[in-house]
């Protein structure tokens, strides 16, 4: 039967009634009827403005979940690992425009001596397994219009530090930049100083029996840095009142700030190959045979002063800031002399040919990765020679480099043979790099060669968003000098070979050439490239352009936000399948987009609630007809 409900409202609804046996409320029956009074039945509620907003919802978070499929399958560049963060110094620092003044004809020359160069491979390497150098410079290393070193290698930001300059010139100006992304323009101008009188200061003979270069001159400026520079590679340009231009570089460090990524900046490997005043560590560019100690009192030869910066480190560091990694910067030395700046960073990074280490450096990052300190070296060739460090002729601690490539020349090697000055895998020293890094240095070609990188362990999460399969190459990518995996019983447990690309030696060998990466027992990742070449395929600029490649940069995204993010759940790609460590890390990689996004779709959801429970308390029942079962009895 049908029962007619006329002018019944909330208030006027009695608050009792019996349908049948069954006491109900009057609320419940209306309910279990899908009518309640003063309201329209529920299929009437669904409105327009309900459903809209709740599509609108829906609709976001949809699109927001699609984002970070489609950045796990590396359709959409995963482009900050750390997003934008107020507290992340390089963000902030990168906001600046910035300049390219600090660009100069001389690098334009250097990186072209460079390419000319390429064929040019020295006498030291005739034997396979020795490691000749890049045979960049082949001229003669007489002095530069202007030139100048600095009292140390890294200073912390707020402390002063000595400059030393020579030229024949009667004066020159000065500018201090630090290097980074900087909207691509590279670096920023953060000091000028005009017209600083000009010295021209000796080149001293090397030590008969050493070869050893000391400059000692007279100081020409302080450099008194702010607390508020950021940490980084800086870049002193001084140019001769000829208009003549020369170079120094430094490193600021900011000791007491956290940050994810610890940046090596390796200038014990940058002083080796440095020929400035006709020796270096190599035979190649020196002139009467290699020394066996350099200085770091004397101006960097390669790069007209700048070293070998803008052959890799530029790169690197372009690619890092443009990114927003929360990086902090210090030098070989630091590595040598502070096993606490491990303390609050994640990753220990460093990149293209870090191949100069010393006993107190290896000690010092192998206690680190124990106490789970994530390794990072996209190079290769890396802790290749030993070396140890000796006071300069003033008393200064760790300014001469000290190495003789062999135990028979060294005095210590019979008297303290663990810091022997030979290859860390050779006698009498016998601890081979691999036992650390996993893989090691096998061999190398001329300058410029290089064969494409072969994809093996394709199940891997770092190869999460390439697209890459097992045999898939990327031209390029490996060069000049490569790394392999050894079968000489000291392989880390669990390693898993990257790559097997097939290779030939300049020495006419066949070789495989293998990246890798492992899981430490303190749960820490260590991941090696084993190339030279990975970051030119990070980043294109003025000076180093050879085809940025997607795929590489993905990989290092990869690599960086697993070890920023859970170091000690990943490993191998047994324990890897399906990805889940990379959607992991690139949901934290996003998390900032992924919060706005998730709290907008709930917003949405919640406004349409919001519309539905305004109608419902607002609309009235005028007339509402309720079907009733013949047995239900209604009773008021």
């Amino acid at each position: 039967m049908l029962l007619s409900i006329e002018n019944l409202t909330r208030e006027n609804w009695p608050e009792r009634l019996s349908v049948g046996a069954n006491p109900y409320s009057g609320m419940q029956w209306l309910r279990r009827k899908r009518c309640v009074p003063g309201y329209a039945p529920f299929p009437q509620i669904y409105t327009a403005a309900w459903v809209k907003y709740s599509l609108f919802g829906i609709l976001f978070l949809v699109l927001c979940l699609a984002q970070v499929l489609l950045a796990i399958e590396g359709q959409v560049p995963a482009r900050t690992a750390l997003n934008v963060q107020a507290a992340n110094p390089i963000y902030r620092e990168n906001q600046h425009t910035g300049t390219t003044r600090w660009q100069s004809v001389e690098l334009l020359r250097a990186s072209e001596q460079q390419k000319l160069s390429a064929q040019f491979i020295g006498s030291e390497g005739a034997a396979k397994g020795i490691d000749d150098g890049p045979a960049i410079s082949t001229t003669a290393s007489g002095p530069q219009a202007i030139s100048g070193y600095a009292a140390q290698t890294s200073i912390n930001h707020g402390d002063a530090l000595a400059l030393y300059i020579s030229t024949k010139e009667a004066s020159y100006n000065l500018e201090v930049y630090r290097m980074g992304w900087y909207k691509g323009n590279g670096a920023r101008l953060l000091l000028s100083v005009p017209d600083l009188s000009g010295q021209n200061q000796p080149i001293p003979s090397p030590q008969p029996d050493t070869g050893l270069i000391e400059c000692n001159w007279q100081v020409s400026y302080v450099l008194q840095t702010s607390q508020d520079w950021v940490s980084g590679i800086y870049l002193v340009k001084l140019i001769a009142k000829d208009g003549s231009v020369g170079y120094i570089t430094f490193v600021l460090r900011a000791d007491e700030a956290a940050a994810d990524i610890l940046y090596q900046v390796p200038v014990a490997t940058y002083q080796a190959y440095n020929h400035w005043g006709g020796k270096s560590l190599y035979d190649f560019n020196s002139t009467g045979g290699r020394a066996y100690k350099v200085s770091y009192d004397r101006p960097y030869y390669d790069w007209a002063g700048a070293g070998f910066l803008f052959t890799g480190d530029y790169n690197m560091l372009r690619w890092l800031e443009a990114h927003n990694y929360n990086v902090t910067y210090v030098t070989s030395l630091d590595t040598q002399t502070n096993p606490l700046m491990y303390t609050n960073r994640k990753v220990f990074l460093t990149d293209w040919h870090d191949e100069y280490w010393s006993k107190d450096m290896r000690d010092n990052l192998a206690l680190a990765l124990s106490q789970g300190e994530n390794l990072a070296f996209f190079a290769a060739n890396d802790i290749f020679w030993q070396i140890r460090f000796e006071p300069s002729s003033s008393g200064v601690s760790n300014r001469i480099q000290v190495c003789y490539k062999d135990a028979n020349r060294d005095p210590l090697s019979r008297t303290n043979p663990d810091i022997a000055t030979v290859m860390w895998r050779d006698a009498p020293v016998h601890k081979p790099e691999n036992a650390l890094l996993g893989i090691m240095y096998n061999s190398e070609f001329d300058y410029g060669v290089s064969f494409p990188w072969v994809v093996t362990n394709s199940q891997h999460w770092i190869y999460k968003g390439t697209g890459l399969k097992n045999g898939s190459t990327i031209p390029g990518l490996v060069g000049y000098e490569f790394d392999s995996v050894w079968n000489n019983g000291l392989t880390p447990s669990g390693l898993v070979p990257l790559s097997r690309s097939p290779v030939i030696s300049k020495y006419g060998e066949h070789a495989t050439a293998s990246g890798a990466i492992y899981t430490a027992q303190s749960g820490a990742l260590v991941f090696v490239a084993g190339t030279i070449y990975w970051p030119w395929k990070l980043d294109d600029n003025t000076y180093e352009k050879y085809g940025a490649d997607r795929r590489v940069q993905m990989m290092t995204t990869n690599v960086l936000s697993a070890m920023r993010s859970a170091p000690t759940n990943i490993g191998s790609p047994e324990s890897n399948q399906g990805g889940i460590p990379a959607i992991v890390a690139l949901l934290y990689a996003n998390k900032l987009n992924l919060a706005v996004t998730l709290a907008g779709s709930l917003l949405l959801i919640a406004l349409g609630a919001r519309f539905l429970l305004t109608i419902m308390r607002k609309r009235r029942l005028d007339k509402q007809r309720v079907r009733l079962d013949d047995d239900d009895e209604f009773e008021i």
